[in-house]
C-alpha cells in the first residue's frame, strides 16, 4: 500500500508564532542562535513530508490518555 504524503502548509498564525519564538530567542540567545533554533523548528516539519519516515516510532504514548479509544 502506497503512503499518502501531503505537503505541510504553514498557516499565517503559525508563521506569526514562529516569528514570536524567534524574537524570544533573539532576546535570550542572540540572533545567530535564534536563527538556528527557528530553522530547526521549521525543518522538523519536513519529516511529515518524507514518505520513507517510519511514523510508528515518532512521539510517545501518554498513559494519562490510555483509556481513550483514539
Amino acid at each position: 500500500m502506497e503512503r499518502l504524503i501531503k505537503p505541510v502548509f504553514w498557516s499565517n498564525r503559525a508563521i506569526k508564532d514562529l516569528k514570536k519564538v524567534r524574537k524570544f530567542y533573539i532576546e535570550i540567545y542572540g540572533l545567530e542562535k535564534a536563527k538556528q533554533y527557528t530553522q530547526q523548528i521549521y525543518d522538523a516539519t519536513k519529516i511529515l513530508e518524507n514518505p520513507d519516515y517510519n511514523f510508528v516510532e515518532i512521539g510517545a504514548i501518554d498513559d494519562y490518555f490510555s483509556h481513550l479509544k483514539h
